[in-house]
């Protein structure tokens, strides 16, 4: 699950990539088959599944933290 989120997180440049990175990531998760195709194993299918489950449900929390944020930084700068 990190090891997603970093690959992601890395691969962005500033902390708006890594959001609308993060965006994507939800919509369109990657397609982690490579553990799949290399054990050949239905345990590694579930594993690989269950890994993407619990990433993308960090993501998810990840971006409504950063839409609460938002939305307070706003509402701070309209009581102002």
């Amino acid at each position: 699950m990190v090891s997603a989120l970093t690959e992601v997180i890395s691969n962005s440049s500033s902390r708006a990539c890594i959001i609308t990175d993060l965006r994507r990531y939800v919509e369109r998760p990657f397609k982690r088959t490579h553990l799949c195709t290399k054990h050949k194993t239905q345990s590694a299918i579930h594993n690989s599944q269950s890994v993407m489950r619990q990433t993308r449900a960090c993501a998810v929390s990840l971006l409504s933290t950063e839409r609460h944020s938002v939305a307070t930084n706003v509402q701070r700068g309209a009581k102002r």
